[in-house]
């Protein structure tokens, strides 16, 4: 019985490194997205979808004439894409919740909107390497004057045996009433 499963995960092995072999490129691969024949397109537009709602990440603003402009870090990044492809940018808003569902129908080229990568998201479309992390945010204070501190808390002897104080004693004692009688009945 132990031959026969070494034999069968030898062969499985096998197979495994068969599948994973490579064919030669013949360069009608038109399927592959990052083969040269669609980066080396020259002419045309690329359509981005955004959700111009999010600033610093993408936004509007009246320019000098009084036309509202797109501007932000994925407006900046999409201009950059599509300066390398050779391609003009043209930004088209819609709302947020729609952006990948426009994608998936072939509204846009490419969505840049801030999207968190999360498994749902990730059924829909492809998604690039992350370019920001947001991390959580923290703010400091600093107390002017400072936390007053109490003697025990600065005397070496109490320092360092890393103790809080004694309890205090009332200043005056406390006073119960007691009750003689039991409660009547209901």
């Amino acid at each position: 019985m132990k031959k026969f499963t070494a034999l069968m995960l030898a062969l499985m092995m096998s197979l495994s490194l068969v599948a994973c072999g490579n064919k030669p490129d013949d360069g009608n691969n038109a399927d592959d997205a990052n083969t040269d024949n669609n980066t080396e397109q020259t002419g045309g537009t690329l359509v981005l979808g955004t959700s111009a709602d999010y600033a610093p990440y993408e936004f509007m603003y009246a320019d000098d004439s009084g036309t509202m402009q797109y501007a932000g870090i994925d407006i900046s990044a999409g201009q950059y894409i599509a300066d390398e492809l050779g391609m003009e940018l043209q930004v088209e808003n819609m709302s947020f919740d729609y952006l990948l569902t426009s994608l998936a129908k072939g509204d846009f080229d490419i969505v840049m909107a801030a999207i968190e990568v999360t498994p749902k998201r990730l059924q829909s479309a492809d998604f690039s390497d992350p370019y920001y992390t947001d991390l959580p945010a923290m703010i400091l204070v600093k107390l002017t004057p400072p936390i007053s501190t109490t003697p025990w808390q600065t005397s070496p002897a109490r320092a360092s045996a890393h103790r809080p104080p004694p309890p205090r004693k009332p200043s005056s004692p406390t006073r119960w009433k007691v009750r003689t009688s039991s409660p009547s009945p209901l």
